[in-house]
This record gives C-alpha cells, sequence and structure tokens, in this order.
C-alpha cells in the first residue's frame, strides 16, 4: 500500500493511499485509473491517475470478494456505462487542462 497523496473528492481533498493500478480504453483512449484508499473514512474509489479526482465509489463486498483491481475494473465499467464513455473523456479533459 502506497500513499498517493491527496485524492480530489466531492467534498474536498481527501489523503488516500493506492492499493491498486490499471489501465483501461476509454472512447479509444487508454486512461490510468487507480483504486485508492481514503485514510479517513477507509472507502476505497476509483481514481483517474492524470487528474486526480474521484471517478466512482468502489463496494466493500465486491473488494473482500475479488480484490481491489477486479472490483475497481467493474465498478469503473458500471460507471462508464451509465455516464458514457465520450462524457467521461470530455469531463476529464477539461479537468487536466
Amino acid at each position: 500500500m502506497e500513499l498517493v497523496g491527496k485524492v480530489k473528492t466531492a467534498s474536498g481533498y481527501a489523503s488516500a493511499s493506492v492499493e491498486a493500478a490499471f489501465n483501461r480504453v476509454v472512447h479509444g483512449e487508454l486512461v490510468e485509473f487507480l483504486v485508492t484508499r481514503s485514510m479517513e473514512d477507509q472507502h476505497l474509489v476509483v481514481t483517474h491517475k492524470a487528474s486526480g479526482r474521484m471517478v466512482c465509489p468502489i463496494d466493500f463486498l465486491a473488494t473482500a470478494l475479488e480484490g481491489a483491481e477486479s472490483a475497481g475494473r467493474k465498478a469503473l465499467d458500471a460507471f462508464l456505462f451509465n455516464v458514457g464513455e465520450r462524457r467521461f473523456i470530455d469531463a476529464v479533459g477539461r479537468s487536466v487542462a
């Protein structure tokens, strides 16, 4: 477990550690993601590596059963299915620019 520093969440910045890292092709672009754990409340989330922004929460039970990376991938897939890959890439592009 590596301390990543601060992750941008809806309620501000939170100290977090990295549990896993993975890549995924989103709308034709290879994007790097981290599975991070908040040091304050111990919640696991998928974080966009380049911007440091939280993308979506990860179910604790799924993490316990499948591991952090697998649970993170599944949570991200569900999130992108609901939001749309193009909309996600547009939002991420604005946050890193």
